[in-house]
């Protein structure tokens, strides 16, 4: 299918070669551009001079200026044409990367998705910009990249910013990619640990874990808040305790409390045994 538009450079306007034709040949030769954008190839001079609405003898003085000038062939075929135009510029590869991206985004928004409250729906976002090119190939084989991709479906669970950008490190430092499978095992879990979705990613963070249960935020949870009882809450034994497990060692009881040095935290009135 014949491309729309083509690339048409402002050199144009100073180009010596182009600027010293005369401004009906300067006309023939964009029409020509036109011409090769709208799929001619190749032209028999008889079709040239229909379509340009020119005599044959005028086609025969501006054909063998534009041949000289190096500007077409003796098959009326622009020279030099794939150097200055790009095949990313095909409408055909630039609709089908936008139709495969709004498949995506239709794949990923087909389940509602709540917070840890079940309650609170995430609404999709549409975008109506206008799918714009670039000036070479290399940037146009892809138009999602996988780091894209993955913030887009971050964000449809509620991760964007910096969370976002900080879990997609952590998940590709541990190899562990991110999908939409991971990303509900996260929502379920952060629930029954009584946590929002963002909550539970940070933890995962911060503690270096690939994924998150909710058993294990218990567990540690649980092993600190043990800690802070037995210790009084700033990680120090205090006097009593002390006192508590000298007096298990005399009476032969198992002190369950943190382990303490019980030498000198007690003395017994009348006796000067220090126990």
């Amino acid at each position: 299918m014949a491309n729309p538009w083509f690339r048409f450079y402002a050199e144009f306007a100073n180009d010596p070669k182009v600027q010293m034709l005369s401004e009906a040949d300067q006309r023939r030769l964009t029409m020509l551009f036109c011409l090769r954008c709208n799929g001619y190839v190749t032209l028999q001079d008889s079709e040239v001079t229909f379509l340009l609405r020119v005599s044959a003898d005028d086609w025969s003085v501006t054909k063998a200026l534009f041949i000289s000038k190096g500007f077409i062939n003796d098959d009326n075929e622009i020279l030099n044409w794939d150097k200055r135009q790009f095949t990313s510029d095909s409408s055909k590869n630039r609709v089908a990367a936008y139709r495969e991206r709004k498949n995506i985004e239709k794949s990923i928004s087909s389940k509602e998705v709540t917070n840890s409250n079940g309650d609170v729906t995430l609404q999709k976002r549409y975008c109506d910009a206008i799918d714009t090119d670039t000036d070479t190939d290399t940037d146009n084989k892809k138009y999602i990249s996988k780091k894209s991709t993955e913030l887009l479906l971050l964000e449809k669970f509620g991760i964007a910013g910096e969370l976002a950008d900080d879990f997609s490190k952590h998940r590709k430092a541990k190899e562990a990619p991110i999908t939409k499978t991971a990303l509900e095992g996260f929502q379920r879990e952060a629930k029954k640990a009584g946590l929002s979705i963002t909550e539970a990613v940070r933890v995962a963070i911060e503690r270096n874990w690939q994924g998150f249960k909710a058993d294990w935020f218990d567990d540690q949870s649980r092993g600190k808040n043990e800690t802070s009882a037995r210790t009084g809450g700033n990680g120090r034994v205090s006097h009593s305790q002390r006192i508590g497990a000298h007096l298990d060692k005399l009476t032969g009881n198992a002190w369950d409390g943190p382990e303490v040095d019980d030498s000198i935290v007690l003395t017994v009135p009348g006796n000067n045994e220090i126990i």
